[in-house]
């Protein structure tokens, strides 16, 4: 069909549907009236019309090591998240306010409802370190935070992905942005968010019905977190209440 500006648009439709998330390469050649052509090559990915259900359970926000037998192994950042209802991975993210940034992108993988899933959105390349994108959930094998009874998917780099003291995370659509759960937390003295970047993602947090408030007042409780402890959920709500952080190595990534 012909545009008001003449331009020639062209609508093509896939004889089979294209798997979520897989990256495809449309190719073909074009040809004017007058005999000039060109050829093509145009990037197209999958859409993923399976979008699961997830919850945030585990977040540990602290990089550093522990030791075992006087050997230290290092302690990665990680989130873990429960399978709520079947879906596939495809196209998900996990956003940082503090970072301002998406700082994982989840790989095409098709997972079952009651699944535990551990991002490690650090990775100081320990030998084990797996990505677990396929049936098999028991490949992963580092000292720290691998769990056979979960599937670990693995971030690439060391640099931190989440703030020490105040942080807003979504796990959000990255089409459309929809949210999917959220975890906001801050010290008990904080009298706001420090940047409108954190406000602005609280206040789609609690618009979406995925915290109880976009105040700063309103986040889980931030003072005590070290590297030996993590933020855990116990109770149902979407709110600091349901939240506590872990006595020192008490991290319970894969044990929801």
């Amino acid at each position: 069909t012909a545009s008001e500006s003449g331009a020639c648009i062209v609508e093509c439709e896939f004889a089979e549907t294209l798997a979520a998330g897989k990256r495809y390469a449309f190719s073909g050649r074009a040809e004017d009236e007058s005999g000039n052509s060109l050829t093509f090559s145009l990037p197209v990915e999958g859409r993923n019309y399976e979008i699961p259900a997830l919850e945030i359970t585990e977040v540990h926000n602290r990089k550093g090591s522990g030791k075992e037998h006087s050997v230290a192994y290092p302690k990665e950042e990680f989130i873990e998240l429960l399978v709520l209802h079947d879906g596939n991975l495809a196209g998900l993210e996990i956003f940082s306010a503090d970072k301002n940034a998406a700082v994982y992108t989840f790989p095409a993988v098709q997972v079952k409802k009651k699944e535990i899933i551990i991002v490690h959105l650090t990775n100081a390349d320990e030998d084990g370190a797996v990505s677990e994108t396929g049936g098999n959930i028991k490949l992963s094998k580092t000292h720290w935070y691998s769990s056979d009874r979960a599937r670990d998917l693995w971030n690439a780099g060391k640099k931190s992905c989440m703030a020490k003291e105040a942080d807003v995370i979504l796990l959000r659509n990255a089409r459309d942005k929809r949210i999917l759960d959220a975890f906001l937390y801050a010290p008990e003295a904080a009298e706001d968010w420090t940047s409108e970047t954190l406000k602005q993602a609280a206040e789609e947090a609690a618009a979406a019905g995925k915290w109880s408030g976009a105040d700063v007042n309103s986040a889980a409780k931030s003072d005590g977190i070290v590297p030996s402890k993590s933020f855990v959920k116990s109770g149902r709500k979407n709110a600091a209440s349901a939240w506590s952080i872990t006595k020192s190595r008490g991290e319970s990534a894969g044990r929801v």
